[in-house]
């Protein structure tokens, strides 16, 4: 097998055992690459071969982004909320999540309830803002968000690819003291 990527050519071999058969391991090609097969077969008693060449091209698989917590939480007023989406991945990247995958993450925060509104009584915290890049959002409501739902949306994305999580967070008023 061999790929061009960036003028570069690249050989692999088979895994298997079987001289029939030709495999490799997860992740062996890169996506977006354009490889060619080869495969020769001779007769060993006649010395007659043959040749055949074959093109493949891996695509790119998705992104998933995940917001844990699911997509609905409740929170109390001024209490520090956390938005985590750090198992977000990349298909095409084994054992890789969050930001050790080299993607970007973009967050964005409105109010759903109980009118719709551009704001969000939502507030980063810890010199965080929603363009930061950070797979954890750190946020904390403000006394007015008490009954309201805001909907705090991440989009994990690289060059080409993005995938879109939410979660509605509804603030509650703390239990009071006795």
């Amino acid at each position: 097998v061999e790929g061009q990527e960036s003028s570069q050519n690249t050989t692999l071999t088979s895994e298997s055992r079987n001289p029939t058969v030709f495999r490799l391991a997860p992740y062996a090609l890169s996506t977006s690459v354009l490889y060619e097969v080869r495969v020769m077969v001779l007769h060993t008693v006649s010395l007659v071969s043959t040749a055949v060449a074959v093109r493949l091209y891996v695509e790119a698989s998705d992104i998933v982004s995940q917001i844990s917590g699911g997509p609905t939480r409740f929170e109390k007023y001024d209490e520090l909320i956390i938005i985590d989406a750090s198992a977000s991945f990349d298909r095409d990247q084994e054992g890789l999540s969050g930001l050790d995958t080299g993607l970007s993450f973009t967050w964005s925060c409105g109010q759903l309830l109980p009118s719709l509104n551009s704001s969000c009584p939502l507030s980063p915290s810890e010199d965080l803002t929603l363009a930061s890049n950070t797979d954890v959002m750190y946020l904390t409501s403000v006394k007015e968000a008490v009954n309201t739902t805001s909907r705090v949306t991440v989009v994990v994305l690289d060059a080409v690819r993005s995938s879109t999580s939410y979660t509605d967070v509804t603030i509650t008023s703390k239990p009071q003291s006795k």
